[in-house]
């Protein structure tokens, strides 16, 4: 119905009326056939969810690590926490599970392992609570938050090709690399060589709860030498000059017992040119102290020869010995840190 002003058209109403009746007719119709092939066809099945962390993993892998599993969940309710840990990592070797990861990292934390069961954690959320259900997954988290703020997250980084980098005497990695690990707080030994390179020597005292990155430089250095001697220079040829002051002395010792000797004979042979009796005999009493004093100073002078004999050959021996001979010197560089309040300060330490 139209407008008085627009004036009424009742036969071009009516044929426009039925030609929408008839189109929605058709339309009725199509939708009907339609309806009924939909209805003839089978309902889509919707497709499965994917499970990741099953990839690849046979029914046969999966069957053995559920019975692992469930052997491990009976040593967990008896708190053996060992033995459980022995299942559950044996599950694993069948399928890497989450829930299997989630597990054994509440065993480690039972048994104080708080680095292999933060591991543990990282492997149990990998696929987020899709694997373990909302409820584990939250307390997987909640682990997880406790035992970050009991350990320190330590980054070690070297860009020298070649280089060696250990921590605790354990050999990392070898650079250029980076090795990033959960470790304990307190103090561990970092130690980075190379042949040709300052040995890189520091001591890291690390906070609980705390991210650490050490980035390690080599030095690299030209070897040079120096000239040593055993012994100061000095000492071969005190020595060996003592030994020659001593077998002088010995020589004059030796010449005042020869005169001492002489003086003796040429008084026996004044007093007696024939032979002594007992009285002439007492009258060279005198003469023959003068002979004993002669036996004293040669037997010194004989003692006096040897020991200076001995004392030069040393000092010979000394001086060949001690010839300077040429060493290598390889300097090594250690870190120095200390702390104060408001800072710190860092100091390198050379020595050759």
């Amino acid at each position: 119905m139209r407008a008085a002003g627009c004036g009424f058209r009742p036969r071009l109403a009516h044929a426009q009326t039925t030609v929408r009746v008839l189109s929605l007719l058709a339309a009725l119709l199509l939708l009907g056939y339609a309806g009924t092939a939909r209805a003839q066809a089978p309902a889509p099945v919707p497709p499965a969810e994917p499970r990741p962390w099953a990839d690849g993993v046979s029914e046969h892998a999966q069957s053995l690590a559920l019975q692992a599993y469930d052997q491990g969940n009976a040593e967990f309710v008896e708190s053996r926490f060992a033995q459980a840990v022995a299942r559950y990592r044996e599950a694993l070797a069948h399928w890497d599970h989450p829930a299997i990861r989630f597990n054994l990292a509440v065993c480690l934390i039972n048994l104080d392992r708080p680095i292999e069961a933060r591991e543990a954690l990282d492997r149990a959320l990998a696929f987020g609570p899709a694997p373990l259900g909302a409820e584990l997954h939250q307390q997987a988290l909640t682990y997880k938050k406790l035992l970050d703020g009991r350990l320190t997250e330590l980054t070690i980084r070297c860009d020298e090709p070649g280089a060696e980098v250990s921590l605790d005497g354990k050999l990392v990695f070898t650079a250029p690399g980076s090795f990033r690990s959960w470790v304990e707080p307190g103090e561990h030994q970092l130690v980075a060589t190379k042949p040709g390179f300052l040995t890189h020597s520091e001591t890291l005292r690390l906070a609980p709860g705390t991210s650490e990155t050490v980035a390690v430089r080599l030095v690299a250095f030209t070897a040079t030498t120096r000239t040593i001697r055993r012994w100061d220079t000095w000492r071969p040829y005190a020595v060996g000059g003592a030994g020659i002051v001593v077998a002088g002395l010995g020589g004059i010792a030796y010449a005042l017992a020869a005169r001492d000797y002489a003086a003796y004979d040429e008084a026996v042979s004044a007093a007696c040119p024939r032979g002594c009796d007992r009285i002439e005999a007492t009258v060279l009493a005198s003469a023959r102290a003068r002979r004993d004093r002669a036996d004293v100073a040669q037997t010194t002078a004989i003692s006096m020869f040897v020991l200076g004999g001995a004392l030069a050959v040393a000092g010979g021996l000394g001086l060949y010995l001690n010839l300077p001979r040429t060493e290598v010197v390889t300097p090594t560089v250690t870190p120095t840190i200390m702390t104060r309040p408001g800072g710190g300060l860092l100091g390198v330490d050379v020595r050759f």
